[in-house]
């Protein structure tokens, strides 16, 4: 039986209180987790339009991993900085 990935990712983005793109597309991941650099509400969407009423909250700094192979989008209450790791 076969585990794990054959490659993963890292990366960091800044994250303000704009929508950015933080973690593009991509067919072959298997998951993505994603860690604020502090302990501050930021939201996760799979748009450019994501917000902090439209989009998967997230609170007091705690990571979170998703399984998708979609656009990860961020937007924060105050800037921060999210790392992410990709498996894929």
């Amino acid at each position: 039986m076969s585990r794990g990935s054959s490659s993963f990712n890292t990366g960091q983005m800044s994250v303000g209180t704009t929508p950015v793109l933080i973690v593009p597309a991509r067919a072959t991941r298997i998951n993505v987790t994603l860690s604020p650099s502090a302990a501050v509400k930021y939201a996760i969407g799979p748009a450019s339009n994501v917000s902090l009423t439209t989009g998967l909250v997230v609170y007091n700094g705690s990571p979170v991993t998703l399984d998708t192979a979609a656009d990860i989008y961020a937007v924060a209450e105050s800037p921060i900085t999210i790392s992410f790791v990709e498996y894929y």
